[in-house]
């Protein structure tokens, strides 16, 4: 069993898909982490909930999140071809991401907006 820590971005927003019973569900999605030479790498992830808290999880887990996960490395192959995923066991937000920072932005624009708006001269 290899332990794996990693920190990077979400590619994408996270998929929740239910198993055939409805007892759990799988949260799915992939990091990006720059390397600091130009390249990225990409990790597949899983997370596996009670139906419950999975909802609730990946309300937060949007493309461009920063976060931190731990878990164990699963290597599968298909057709010849090797994929490394990581199976999460702890998951933690780190900050804001910047889509998230340009909707409270365009928040606080409109407020501003309305504000001057309401001026009697």
């Amino acid at each position: 069993m290899i332990q794996i820590t990693a920190i990077g971005n979400l590619t994408r927003n996270a998929e929740v898909k239910p198993n055939k019973e409805g007892t759990f569900k799988f949260i799915n999605f992939s990091l990006a982490s720059n390397n600091g030479k130009g390249k990225a790498t990409y990790l597949e992830c899983v997370q596996i909930k009670n139906a419950d808290q999975s909802t609730k999880v990946s309300e937060y887990l949007i493309k461009g999140q920063k976060v931190f996960v731990q878990g164990i490395m699963e290597v599968t192959e298909n057709d010849g071809k090797k994929y490394t995923k990581c199976l999460v066991s702890k998951i933690e937000l780190c900050g804001k991401s910047n889509s998230a920072e340009n909707t409270t932005e365009n928040a606080n624009t409109e407020k501003k907006n309305e504000k001057t708006d309401d001026l009697p001269f």
